[in-house]
């Protein structure tokens, strides 16, 4: 029995994307009230660091056994 633990930068490119989106998805509130209070912020570049910040928060391993 091997114990594999997979970080979110392992899982490859669909999945990194799937998973973007969903957070997207769900922080869709709080990214917008992050562009109505930082108006002179780009609203790609607050959606891409809300996002990216939940995700680095959240990057706990998946364990697997196998």
């Amino acid at each position: 029995m091997a114990k594999i633990n997979i970080y979110f930068d392992e899982l490859n490119e669909d999945a990194r994307n799937e998973i973007w989106e969903a957070v997207r998805e769900e922080l869709k509130n709080e990214i917008q009230e992050m562009k109505e209070d930082n108006p002179e912020i780009g609203p790609e570049t607050i959606e891409h660091e809300v996002i990216d910040d939940y995700i680095n928060c959240h990057n706990f391993a998946n364990e697997l056994i196998v």
